[in-house]
């Protein structure tokens, strides 16, 4: 399918205001199918869920990927960074649908199929507030907390929420390359006080953000993909970075995979925050693993994988022997 072709079925998809029913899967559209396709989404062999969450202004572009007879608690809330989406992470829910979880995931406001202005946010509050939201509808339609999986920015969403709620009950939460702050973080800011009063946009600058030449090539086809990067969510960012340094230490353990040529993130300073913040936290490095660890060379990615579904069923596991004591 031609980008241009595809731009008319995200146009199309974009418009649908159906709530989203983790209950019932849709039948899928013509639309559904080609989008699926594109990106290598699973499709027939499982159970698919596709729909809305109202977020304020935003219309929040959901999806659940179901394996045939997973059990209601197996549940994943998979969260893609800042300027990618749901279609980039294709491999992992084929990943962790196979290992038997249902996965719930979307859109960030300004991302995807989601509404918004394309990569921008007022302030990082509104990300929580999507997150809030998602995570409460999981838990009313499926009675069950989900475990989190969150990349880069996903994950900076994730350690905000941690740190600010008094819920002590979570399951597993794994963060992939999070964000905190930015590579260059410095000059990052520097930058931004002297372009603020010349424009709104800057250039984006693609990064070599992993080893996996196919992926990197994909990423440059992508339709969804941005060419300018908004002033604003520099200061967004930069704004929620002076609230969430003023947090206070938890003990819910966390674990943290991230790549050591990681150049999007300041990955030694991110690391040694969520360490201090997190004092039950695990972290493991990965020497060549750049940014996108879930879609990296397979050596790295598939050790990311096992990784994940090991903290998965270990919590898994605590809670059975809890729940049977």
């Amino acid at each position: 399918m031609s980008r241009n072709e595809m731009l008319k079925v995200i146009s199309r998809l974009q418009k649908q205001t159906e709530i989203i029913d983790f209950k019932m899967p849709i039948k899928q559209t013509g639309d559904i199918k080609k989008y699926l396709k594109f990106y290598g989404l699973p499709s027939e062999e499982k159970k698919y869920h596709f729909g809305n969450v109202y977020v304020d202004s935003y219309l929040i572009k959901v999806q659940m990927f179901e394996p045939q007879n997973s059990r209601e608690e197996n549940v994943v809330l998979l969260l893609h960074g800042y300027l990618d989406h749901v279609g980039i992470l294709s491999d992992t829910i084929h990943f962790l649908t196979k290992a038997g979880y249902k996965v719930v995931t979307f859109d960030w406001p300004g991302h995807g199929l989601s509404s918004g202005e394309t990569a921008e946010i007022n302030d990082f509050g509104e990300y929580e507030r999507v997150y809030e939201l998602v995570v409460n509808e999981i838990s009313k339609q499926l009675n069950t907390i989900p475990n989190i999986v969150a990349h880069s920015t996903g994950a900076a969403v994730v350690i905000s929420d941690l740190l600010k709620s008094t819920q002590t009950e979570y399951k597993s939460i794994i963060l992939i390359a999070p964000l905190i702050r930015s590579n260059l973080w410095t000059i990052t800011k520097v930058g931004y006080y002297f372009m603020k009063p010349l424009v709104k946009r800057v250039k984006r600058v693609v990064r070599q953000s992993s080893a996996d030449q196919h992926f990197i090539d994909f990423l440059k086809k992508d339709p969804f993909q941005p060419s300018l990067v908004p002033l604003k969510w520099l200061k967004a960012l930069i704004d929620w970075n002076d609230q969430v340094h003023s947090l206070n230490e938890k003990g819910q353990r966390v674990l943290v995979l991230q790549g050591v040529e990681d150049g999007t993130v300041d990955w030694r300073y991110n690391c040694q925050f969520i360490a201090r913040l997190f004092y039950n936290s695990q972290i493991i490095l990965y020497d060549e693993g750049k940014h996108h660890l879930l879609n990296e060379i397979d050596g790295i990615r598939l050790n990311v994988y096992e990784k994940i579904v090991r903290e998965l069923n270990k919590q898994l596991y605590e809670n059975y022997k809890i729940n049977n004591e």
